[in-house]
């Protein structure tokens, strides 16, 4: 008959066992298959792997309380800059990204110019670390015109929110359209968009100003965070000074007309709402 040969490494069934070989006699030959040899010698092979401590602990809730998946520190520190990447984005689009703006028909749409009084409160008060010097009462209504937040100085402590706002012709649409505007270091800016201004300049700085603004309360604070530009609102509030007791202060213009640093007026507001929204 037939007799398969013996497998590699395998010494035939009627070879005597290792240690009953006479003496001197070299080793059995054992061979090794030639994969499973490549495989043994490859230093390589570690470099595919992932190394991973398991647990002591045995179950479910060990294994994921205690195994460590160790992770290449490239591999970490792309994701790392990826997430530090998407935060600066988010925060650049909240500061940078130009208020949403709503229409309205051509014509002006707000005639008189603000109502200044005697102030309504006749003593100073304090919040926080400072004081309030009332100086006249303000009742108004106006376009907004831009909208600008703060978050950074002492002056965003007191007041969080510049409003440059319009009225008369500054109301117009047909003048907000041929106009850009925009507000940085607590100022307020305008300039034609065509080569030639829409209106007078004097006309335009009579008829708008930069705003300061002071919540009262909570809720005038999310409802000035709230305006659009181009609502048409009904503010009401005290023109005010504002000091502390280290020196810092702050005041008001008491003009619409008035020019430069200081013409800004610093506005306690006690009620604002929307009287006419758009589309």
């Amino acid at each position: 008959g037939y007799e398969h040969p013996p497998a590699p490494g395998i010494p035939p069934p009627d070879s005597p066992p290792p240690d009953s070989m006479p003496p001197g006699s070299p080793p059995p030959e054992v061979q090794i298959p030639i994969a499973q040899h490549a495989a043994a010698q490859s230093p390589s092979m570690e470099q595919y792997q992932h190394p991973m401590r398991l647990p002591m602990s045995s179950g479910l809730a060990g294994f994921e309380n205690d195994s460590v998946l160790e992770q290449s520190p490239s591999r970490s520190g792309h994701f790392i800059k990826l997430v530090i990447g998407v935060i600066v984005v988010a925060l650049a689009l909240n500061l940078f990204w130009p208020e949403f703006s709503v229409r309205h028909a051509e014509g002006v749409l707000v005639p008189n110019a603000p109502y200044q009084g005697p102030p309504t409160i006749a003593n100073v008060w304090a919040m926080d670390e400072f004081t309030f010097t009332p100086l006249a009462e303000i009742d108004m209504e106006a376009r907004v015109l831009h909208k600008k937040r703060y978050r950074f100085g002492k002056t965003s402590e007191l007041s969080q929110f510049d409003l440059a706002l319009g009225w008369g012709a500054m109301s117009d649409q047909y003048i907000f359209d041929r106009l850009s505007f925009s507000q940085r270091g607590r100022w307020y800016f305008f300039q034609s968009k065509e080569q030639h201004m829409p209106l007078a300049p004097s006309v335009a700085l009579n008829s708008s100003s930069n705003w300061h603004t002071i919540a009262s309360s909570d809720e005038v604070q999310d409802a000035i965070a709230n305006l659009k530009v181009g609502h048409i609102i009904h503010l009401k509030g005290q023109l005010v000074n504002v000091n502390t007791n280290d020196g810092w202060r702050w005041q008001s213009s008491m003009s619409r007309s008035d020019r430069g640093d200081g013409s800004c007026e610093l506005i306690w507001v006690e009620s604002v709402e929307v009287i006419n929204a758009g589309q």
